[in-house]
């Protein structure tokens, strides 16, 4: 059998079903904040097959140029994705010798399915993770969406790097273990949505002491600092809760992540993506994120709010 390596996202349902559609003998989950780390584990590896799936080419990675070229040197390399940076990208990449397959408007775990022809239990897999980037209302008996308690479960593990749970999470998915025929958490893995709700009221009373709106040009900006536990949840919570007060969101994650994220309103003019991608990150429609080379911690967090609004002035 082919020595294969499969490089994703590790840090969504998508990335993390890509994981269980794209059998390999070894899986790196890439996180943004350290996604050239991952890039140089996967090109210093034996495998003779890299599958890539939901990463976007960022900057930060385009800075790793060497690394690309060393990846792909003497291997079948595939990478599917969804991201406008992946598209911007698609020309380098294929003349280096990568596969791409790209669709805009499908996810990479949907691409993947598409292409290995997937039916059935796998399908509906993949347009669960469709539904984590693109929002769905469906919900199952539990009164919470599939994909949600996907994303409760993979911020937990996330939170401390954990990949040894995501590595389980992804064999359970592989294998059907993880979810019984009504869509609900299977007991073992009802447990850690059950420990991240324990956390969750916790870390949302601490966040709520961190938040400030600062008025920049003609935008108005709202501050939080937040566990990476509920960072990616709280940040949409407060575009729904202060979309009257403000036009750009702003979430800062307490170490050990360097992920940040940043949301606007739907008729807000500001360039959400460009600001992102100006700070080595990316994104899509009105929200996106970015990486600092740097913890945030409680003695920092106001410099950095001044050098995020700092940069948000240039707009």
């Amino acid at each position: 059998m082919v020595n294969t390596l499969t490089l994703a996202h590790g840090e969504d349902p998508d990335g993390i079903i890509s994981h269980a559609f794209l059998e390999s003998h070894e899986h790196i989950f890439a996180r943004y904040d350290r996604i050239g780390e991952a890039f140089e584990e996967a090109a210093g590896s034996d495998a003779e097959v890299i599958l890539i799936a939901d990463l976007n080419v960022n900057p930060r990675l385009l800075s790793k140029e060497s690394i690309l070229e060393k990846l792909v040197k003497g291997r079948k390399v595939e990478w599917y994705d969804h991201h406008t940076g992946t598209l911007a990208n698609k020309a380098k990449l294929e003349s280096l010798g990568v596969a791409v397959h790209y669709e805009p408007d499908n996810c990479a775990s949907l691409i993947i399915a598409k292409h290995l022809s997937f039916t059935g239990y796998h399908l509906r897999l993949a347009e669960i993770a469709q539904t984590s980037h693109y929002k769905s209302t469906t919900e199952d008996c539990e009164g919470i969406p599939p994909a949600e308690k996907l994303e409760k479960i993979i911020s937990l593990a996330n939170e401390n790097m954990n990949d040894g749970l995501l590595l389980e999470l992804v064999y359970g998915l592989r294998k059907g273990l993880v979810f019984n025929k009504k869509w609900e958490l299977l007991p073992s893995w009802k447990y850690y949505l059950g420990k991240f709700k324990e956390r969750e009221k916790k870390d949302y009373g601490e966040i709520n002491d961190t938040i400030s709106v600062i008025k920049v040009n003609q935008y108005n900006v709202l501050f939080c600092y937040a566990s990476p536990l509920i960072a990616k949840q709280a940040v949409n919570d407060f575009r729904d809760q202060y979309k009257e007060h403000a036009d750009i969101f702003i979430c800062l994650s307490r170490a050990p992540l360097r992920n940040h994220l940043v949301l606007k309103t739907e008729n807000s003019s500001f360039p959400v993506i460009l600001f992102a991608q100006n700070l080595g990150g990316g994104g899509r429609q009105t929200g996106a994120g970015f990486t600092l080379d740097y913890d945030i911690t409680p003695e920092n967090y106001e410099a950095v709010k001044g050098m995020l609004v700092e940069e948000i002035r240039k707009y």
